[in-house]
């Protein structure tokens, strides 16, 4: 059985959570932007990573700012913080679906995370940033085509 750990806030990491076991996945979900090491998770044992937002994604308002270096620097760091248990295998999904995150900005996050996670376990491991943060999306994304995305668009 593959291992999936979600993090982001709580109201939305317990649907993913669901939607993967259902797709056949043991899932861990760790609220906030720092997991630590409850649920007994070891070293190089995840198999699928998935970073929601740390607060729900609300309908863009028409003066929305673009994403600043705070939330770019959130989403690094919780992935370096993750990245020991990932498998050399694994796949990092980062779901940027607040308002604000724009091509430019996904680009960078998905760059630098590549890095953080190659560093740590290798290059065997995907990092995919994504827009999509619907619970089932994720979840059949992840267990149906394991190094691609099928059903949320990611950056190139």
């Amino acid at each position: 059985m593959n291992t999936a750990l979600v993090t982001g806030a709580i109201d939305h990491i317990t649907a993913v959570a669901m939607a993967l076991k259902r797709e056949g996945f043991e899932a861990f979900a760790w609220e906030g932007p720092r997991p630590g090491a409850a649920d007994g998770l070891l070293p190089g044992s995840v198999d699928c990573y998935v970073q929601l937002p740390l607060a729900p994604a609300s309908p863009p308002a028409v003066d929305t700012q673009p994403v600043g270096v705070g939330t770019l620097v959130h989403g690094v760091d919780t992935v370096a913080r993750v990245s020991p248990l990932l498998a050399p295998d694994a796949i990092v999904m980062l779901v940027t679906a607040e308002p604000g995150w724009d091509r430019a900005s996904r680009r960078v996050l998905h760059v630098i995370a590549e890095a953080v996670v190659a560093k740590q376990v290798g290059n065997g491991a995907r990092v995919v940033v994504v827009d999509n943060g619907e619970a089932s999306a994720i979840a059949a994304s992840q267990n149906h085509c394991p190094f691609m995305v099928k059903l949320c668009r990611f950056v190139a």
